[in-house]
């Protein structure tokens, strides 16, 4: 009958609004964790006990440089992460991820991948040319497309994302470059478990934080070394 037609659409609408509620609801859930975990990550690299290592006194602006730079791309991101969270809020539906606090969360972290490298190069200029003209590269392309608008929408995301990634894959070589090839393996295998988790759902991006606090530690004792 009609009646019986009408209530089985309502349930299914109620259900559809139910399920979206709840997509929205773990959306600001996850980007809300990303920023808590990202400060907490932080603040334990920025206390990590380096300083005891033999080496560090004759390498200990390589170190501070690496300290530095992750503190300074750790507003940019949880700008980015609460700035979605917010949007979610306000515009009651999952945001596109292109925006301007976007653009300064991933060209912090390609800063990062300049001043990391020069620190774990021991201020090798070969390889910080090469490795700062590839990176501004990337931050350009970064601000060109926010500017035209955010164009491409998620290919366009994906892109840079992968950009990023080979950037994030390239600086660390300077451990390698420097004869510590072990070394470079426990932070490249760290490196590529964030970068997995960081590809799961819902969760993956705030647990990546484990890795990734084990990676940078690993960072600092690189750069304490010869």
């Amino acid at each position: 009958s009609s009646s019986v037609r009408i209530a089985a659409s309502a349930l299914g609408v109620m259900a559809s609004s139910k399920k979206r509620d709840a997509a929205l609801a773990e959306f600001r859930l996850c980007q809300t964790l990303n920023a808590v975990s990202i400060l907490i990550a932080n603040i334990f690299v920025a206390f990590a006990p380096v300083g005891q290592i033999a080496e560090t006194l004759a390498f200990a602006d390589d170190v501070q440089l690496i300290k530095w730079a992750a503190l300074v791309h750790c507003p940019c991101s949880i700008v980015y992460h609460l700035h979605l969270t917010l949007r979610c809020l306000l515009e009651d539906k999952v945001p596109q991820r292109s925006s301007a606090t976007r653009v300064l969360d991933l060209a912090g972290t390609h800063f990062c991948c300049v001043a990391m490298g020069w620190a774990l190069s021991h201020g090798s200029v070969l390889f910080f040319r090469a490795n700062f003209s590839m990176n501004f590269a990337c931050v350009i392309s970064l601000v060109l497309r926010q500017l035209r608008g955010g164009e491409g929408g998620e290919r366009s995301e994906h892109i840079e994302f992968l950009r990023l990634g080979v950037c994030s894959a390239i600086y660390p070589t300077a451990i390698l470059m420097r004869g510590h090839a072990a070394a470079f393996c426990f932070s490249f295998s760290l490196l590529a478990m964030m970068g997995g988790l960081m590809c799961a759902h819902p969760l993956g991006h705030c647990l990546s934080r484990v890795p990734l606090t084990l990676y940078m530690c690993s960072l600092l004792e690189s750069a304490a070394k010869a």
